[in-house]
Order: structure tokens, then C-alpha cells, then sequence
């Protein structure tokens, strides 16, 4: 198809032959051609430019979390607990086909976990104590997210880091002998403030359609690679939208 539209420059047929089938091997060409038969004015070149997009969406989802907790010698860890977040989130292109993006989220975080007549400090002296801990948190999140384009139902990974902004971090614990309760939170006890903690995030799924926007299903995981949460993951199910 090439060869018989450079039909009237054959001196270009080699070049077509070995000039590879991708966009910037076809435009070399085509300016090499319009070179040749455009001496005395300048010919348009027909390229496409990358374009950046930019798009917004908002999400909800529902799962379960395990609880690791040591700090300062005070160690315990929870059963699965039930949680809820919402997130707000914003994604741009960094290619033309717009398989590789930038997605940037602020996400708002709760759960309660509890550990009932639980040994949370000598493993080898039973100390049972009962174990409440509720928290909630502003989660900023950046991932790189890699889609496979198609016509309606576009799959995707993503992969990336967020940290913590705590809301709420209050944790009692109840020792049934001496009946004493003591208050700790991220930090330990008897502290004011709370740690910003950092972890991975994750996660795989489909946007379905594409005008004037797109429905997201996911499933996705984060786990805190810091303490006093380390070994902490929280693994749910993800359902929004993403406007165009």
C-alpha cells in the first residue's frame, strides 16, 4: 500500500521496505516523501500530538482488615474486622493511548477492632486482657495504573504507596485481673498525638464504557510496611465512577 501511494517516487521504495511498522518509522517516511515532491512550498504534516487527560472520580468499598500492633513491648493482634471507605480520586495520562496513568486519591477510613481475653504482653504468663481499638483516617494514595484499552470493558492493575492522617485513634485496654484500664493509640501509651504511618495499595479490575464516563469495580489491598501497624493489611471491594 505504501509502494503505490510513493508511486511516483520509487527512489523511496527501499526505505518502505525496511522502515518499521510503528508511528514515528511512518512519519519519517512520509516527510521524506513529501520532501520530495513538495520542493517549492511546505507540505502539512499530519501528526498527532499527545494530548494529557485528566479525569475525576469517586468510589466506595467494603472489607475486611487484620489488626498488627507492637509498640513498646505492647504487642497484640486482631481478628478479621469489617470496614468501610470512600475515595475521591483523580487520574491523568502519561502516554497517547493512555495505558500508563498517575492516579492521586484522598480516601476516608474506618474500623473497630477488638482482641477479647487476649495475652497482649508476656507469652509466656497469661494475662488476659480485653482490647478496643477504633480508628478512622484521611488515606492519601499515589499509584501508577496500567490499562489494557479496549472497546468497552478496559481491565487494570495499579500499584502504589499511601500514608496516614488519623481522624480518630483511640484504643483502651482492660486487664480482667487487676481491673485497670489503660488508653493507648498509635503512638503508645499515654500520648496525645497520632503517627503518619505509610503502606503499600494495590489493586485489579475493569472500567466498563466509555462515554460520558465509566463505571470501576476492583478488588484491592493495603498493607503497612511501618509501625506500630506492620504486617497490618485491609482487603476490600471497590465500586464507582469516573467521569470523562
Amino acid at each position: 500500500m505504501l509502494k503505490l501511494n510513493f508511486s511516483d517516487y520509487p527512489e523511496i521504495w527501499p526505505k518502505v521496505e525496511t522502515t518499521d511498522f510503528s508511528k514515528k518509522g511512518l512519519i519519517k517516511l512520509s516527510k521524506m516523501y513529501n520532501d520530495y515532491i513538495c520542493k517549492d512550498k511546505q507540505c502539512i504534516i499530519y501528526e498527532k500530538t499527545f494530548r494529557t487527560h485528566f479525569r475525576v472520580g469517586a468510589d466506595f468499598s467494603y472489607g475486611i482488615s487484620k489488626m498488627n500492633y507492637l509498640k513498646s513491648g505492647f504487642k497484640f493482634g486482631t481478628g478479621t474486622s469489617d470496614y468501610f471507605q470512600g475515595n475521591i480520586n483523580m487520574q491523568v495520562n502519561l502516554d497517547e493511548e493512555g495505558a500508563f496513568n498517575i492516579q492521586g486519591s484522598l480516601g476516608y477510613f474506618a474500623c473497630k477492632y477488638k482482641l477479647l481475653n487476649g495475652n497482649t504482653f508476656n507469652p509466656t504468663v497469661l494475662t488476659p486482657n480485653d482490647v478496643h481499638y477504633d480508628i478512622s483516617m484521611l488515606k492519601p494514595a499515589i499509584q501508577l495504573k496500567y490499562k489494557i484499552n479496549s472497546k468497552k470493558i478496559t481491565p487494570f492493575v495499579s500499584l502504589g504507596l499511601f500514608t496516614t492522617l488519623f481522624l480518630k485513634d483511640k484504643g483502651t485496654i482492660h486487664n480482667d485481673h487487676y481491673n485497670q484500664t489503660q488508653e493507648f493509640n498509635s503512638r503508645g501509651f499515654d500520648e496525645s498525638k497520632s503517627l503518619n504511618m505509610a503502606g503499600e495499595t494495590g489493586e485489579i479490575g475493569v472500567e466498563i464504557g466509555k462515554y460520558p464516563g465509566s463505571i470501576v469495580m476492583a478488588v484491592y489491598n493495603d498493607y503497612y510496611f511501618s509501625s506500630p501497624f506492620l504486617k497490618t493489611y485491609c482487603l476490600g471491594i471497590r465500586c464507582g465512577y469516573l467521569f470523562k
